[in-house]
Formats: structure tokens, sequence, C-alpha cells
């Protein structure tokens, strides 16, 4: 759905849930500055029995002026009812009559709102604010250049509270900016301009004495794993914020290496995740637990994650009534399985020798490369941007970045590629992945995207594409030779392959890759 399509109605209604947080506060905002913008006639409501309350949201609304109402009914229906951060019909979203209901949301999809035509939800997304951010930027608008005063857009604009709200929103939806994993919310957070001062008064009115007692309980209850050692906390109903001061002081135990902490949140169960060790990332342990009942990601060290009321119950067994109960022994016991489950090797001595596993080459299919001289200058600090992560790289006339056939990206050496692939000039247009890999200047922000220099090659029939590879029974985390503090994750499935001419070279290729791009051979 694109907003543009939303403009053929002339009066219009945005609603939030009915505990707005500032994600839903600042979301909402900007679709009320859009429609204003275009001359319709707009409010800004939300429901339910209770006020804004909490000191920093109200310091939000009070400092930015933000447009919101509270209400328990409209005079009469609007054109055009959208809901934001919330989807029409779920129960923490108080009902509303519009003629026509549209839904703007990053939670997961409900039943009542599939197949709904005029639906924006990105679950993929860490904040609702950075839905609408792109909602509006593939309309041309930039937050930056909103005067949220006289709904008008252009550069000489200097308003930043706009930009600031959707920050602060991405801020606390994903436990101060340290579960970010979609590259879209990395992109809104660096590119905001933002007034520092005001967010800085807003994170600093975020705990009030009643949340310092509701963690201290929190902590006093926490459940500790002595064979894996980990933590479990789980916390009363609080603002989702919360969760990270209590996983962030778990985590300097001594005796944990990862910690998850959790709360009831609307119809499901917002989780935090912690890991102080190079063998776990929090952000795919985070994963692991939400899998197939919610979502969840972020960052090496901190991450977090949504799981649903629905799916939870699905899954639990005798305690379905009780989602604190469930949410508790589901996490508790993917943990452990975790853990369990899965094999951590040292390449290359602690890698299993591959040299009696099949042979296989690679297959000449055509992927993508970039020369990133041709994008930017030698001796720009850059960072990648992809759904896969960021990594960094300082750029020279030897630097390339390839395009695999399912879109994934990493760097590689041109004398390498060339020994290794047969290089054209032809223009590389078949990436299908969600989200074109940027580059960003470190120093100056400057961003450019990869695929506009992308060009096509395909693996060369040699001894240099010639491996070993076994596929894998178990979940394996393999620290390479070129890396030892990043691991790569193998699933059952996945292949573990050894390079003939390099053996020391001992890596993981994703099954469904490999089987795109190798194929047997009975040589050597």
């Amino acid at each position: 759905m694109r907003l543009r399509e939303l403009l053929n109605y002339d009066t219009v209604v945005v609603q939030c849930h009915d505990n707005p947080d500032a994600d839903a506060i600042a979301s909402g905002w900007a679709l009320y500055f859009y429609f204003a913008h275009h001359g319709k006639r707009v409010r800004f409501v939300y429901g339910g029995p209770n006020e804004i309350r909490k000191s920093n949201l109200r310091l939000l609304t009070e400092t930015l002026r933000v447009p919101i109402e509270h209400v328990q009914a409209l005079d009469e229906p609007p054109e055009l009812l959208v809901t934001v951060d919330c989807q029409h019909g779920e129960r923490n979203v108080t009902p509303l009559d519009g003629r026509t209901v549209a839904m703007i949301d990053h939670h997961q999809i409900a039943p009542s709102s599939a197949g709904r035509p005029l639906a924006e939800i990105r679950p993929q997304y860490g904040a609702c604010s950075t839905v609408v951010w792109s909602m509006l930027r593939d309309e041309g608008i930039d937050a930056n250049q909103c005067d949220a005063s006289a709904f008008t857009v252009g550069p000489d604009n200097r308003d930043r509270r706009l930009a600031t709200a959707l920050y602060y929103g991405l801020y606390t939806d994903t436990m101060k900016l340290q579960e970010i994993a979609h590259p879209r919310d990395k992109d809104m957070r660096d590119m905001l301009r933002i007034t520092a001062s005001q967010i800085y008064s807003f994170q600093n009115s975020n705990l009030s004495l009643d949340e310092l007692k509701i963690a201290g309980r929190a902590l006093d209850g926490y459940k500790y794993n002595t064979q894996y050692r980990f933590a479990i906390a789980s916390v009363m109903p609080c603002d989702p914020n919360i969760l990270g001061v209590i996983s962030d002081l778990l985590i300097e135990v001594d005796a944990i290496d990862a910690c998850a902490v959790f709360c009831p949140s609307g119809d499901g169960v917002k989780l935090s995740v912690r890991s102080c060790v190079r063998q776990t990332r929090a952000d795919e342990l985070a994963r692991e637990i939400a899998r197939d009942v919610g979502n969840g990601g972020g960052h090496l060290r901190k991450a977090g994650g949504y799981l649903s009321g629905p799916l939870l119950r699905n899954v639990c067994d005798g305690a379905a009534d009780d989602l604190t109960l469930c949410a508790q022994g589901l996490i508790e016991a993917r943990m452990a399985d975790y853990f369990a489950n899965t094999d951590i090797l040292n390449a290359p001595d602690e890698v299993p020798a591959l040299t009696q596993a099949p042979f296989y080459r690679k297959q000449p299919v055509t992927v993508g490369y970039v020369r990133v001289s041709d994008v930017c200058p030698a001796g720009t600090e850059l960072l990648v941007r992809t759904l896969e992560g960021d990594f960094e790289v300082l750029v020279d006339d030897t630097l390339c970045i390839m395009i695999g056939v399912s879109g994934e990206i990493y760097p590689i050496r041109e004398d390498t590629l060339r020994h290794k692939y047969a290089l054209t000039e032809a223009p590389y247009g078949l990436f299908t992945g969600d989200y074109p890999p940027t580059v960003r200047d470190t120093a100056t922000g400057d961003m450019w995207e990869l695929l506009p220099h992308a060009r096509c090659c395909a693996a060369n029939e040699n001894d240099a594409t010639l491996v070993h590879a076994l596929r894998l029974t178990r979940r394996t985390k393999v620290f390479t030779a070129w890396s030892e503090d990043n691991y790569m994750l193998g699933l059952p499935g996945d292949l573990l392959v050894a390079s003939v001419a390099r053996p020391e070279d001992k890596y993981i290729v994703e099954g469904n890759i490999f089987e795109r791009t190798y194929r047997a051979a009975s040589d050597a």
C-alpha cells in the first residue's frame, strides 16, 4: 500500500492503540502531518480508559506539541480511519467506526487483518515509526524537511520535532536502539536530524519510582541454569524499556553468559536478550526463542523480540491460560535446547577433516560483483548495510563486494575474484532481495546503493572452486580461520565446506545456496 492511495478521502482519523507509547505517538503524528500537508481534515486520537500518564510520554507530547486527543467515541465516522502501530479489531484498540479502514503496523499480522487491501504491516521492522518514515520517503517526503506547524515540506525547514519524535519512537521500541535488526531501522536512525537535548530529556524521564520497584522484584526472582550459565527473569506488566535495564544488570553478573527478560505486553510478551560471550549471538538467540511464535533480532550482544499471545498458547502444554507461565516455560526450554544442541568449532584445528567427504565444484551461475572504488574513492571507510547485518571496510583499488544468488553480500579481493570467477561488464539485474544493499561513508554519512554499480560474473571451473562438503545434522557454529570473533552458523541441511586448494579455509554454506551454486564432482 502507498500513502497516496489514502488521499481519496477528505476526512481522516488516525488512531493508535489505547496505551500509546512513543512509537505509536511518533508514527501517528507523522501520518497526521502527511494528511494535513495534503489539505485533509485530520485528527489523531487514542481510546481506552486512561489518558497518557507516563512522564516521558507527557514530556514528549508537550515539548514537541503533538496534536493527540483522548476520545471514547467519534461524533461521526470519518471517510477514512487509519490505525497505526496496531490493527483494527484487536483487543488493545478501542473500536471506532470509519467508512473505510486502513492499517499501518509493525507487529505480526492478526488473522482479522490478513488480506485487507488497505494495510501495510511490516513485522520485520523494529518500529512503526520506521514503517511510516519509509512510506513518507516513497512519497518524496523527507522527515528532516517537515515543518510540523505549517504542514509544509522544503529544504529551508528547520523544524526537527517530527524527526526527533520518529527517532525516539525507534529508540524506545528497540530497547534504546540495542535491538535494531532491519536495515531500514538503521537507515532511519542514521539519517534523521534530531534535537539531541530533547531526546536526552525524554531518556531521563523514563523510569518512575514504581518501575524501580518492578525491576527490583524481577531481579530478586530470576531463574538460573547452572549447566549452560543463562538466567531468565519474569517482569510484571510495565514499559518495555525496563526490560533493557534489567537484562543489562543481569548480564553483568560473572556467572551469567546469556539472559532473557520478558513481560506481558498487549496480547503477547515482550522479550529482551543479552549475551556477553563470543559463542552466542544475542540476535540469533532471540530469533531462536521467538521461532514460530513471534519475531526476534537485534545486535551481537543485545537483542529482543515479541512473542504473540495466540501463538504462544498454541504451543503451551497445560499453561495456555497463564501467558506469563507459558512464556517462561517456552523461553527456558528453547534456551536450554539451543545450548544443548549446538556444536562450536574453531577452524581449522577443531573442524573435522573433510578429505573423505564428497567433491563439489562451483557451477557457472551468474552472480554479481561491485568494484568498490567505482562507488567511492580509495581510502574511504565504508559501512556496508545488508539484511544479514553491517560490516565495515576500508576502500582500496583491490576491494570488491560479491552479491550471491540469494542476495547475500560479502567482501572479496579482486585477485581472488578473478581467480575464481569470469568477470564481465554486463550490468547485474538479478537481485531479488528485500533490501538493496547500501554503503555509507562513516565520516560524512553519505550513502550509495551498490546495485547500480554491480556487474555480472560466473564461477570458473578450475581447482580454485573445488571443495569437500559435508551436510550438517546439528546446529553448528564455525569460527573461521579469518575471523576469531564472529562465527558462521549452520543449521541441519546446511553444509560444512573445505577448500581443496586451501584446506585451512573451512566455512558454512546455506543448504539452498549450495544446491544452486555447486555440483558433484568425481575428480580431485
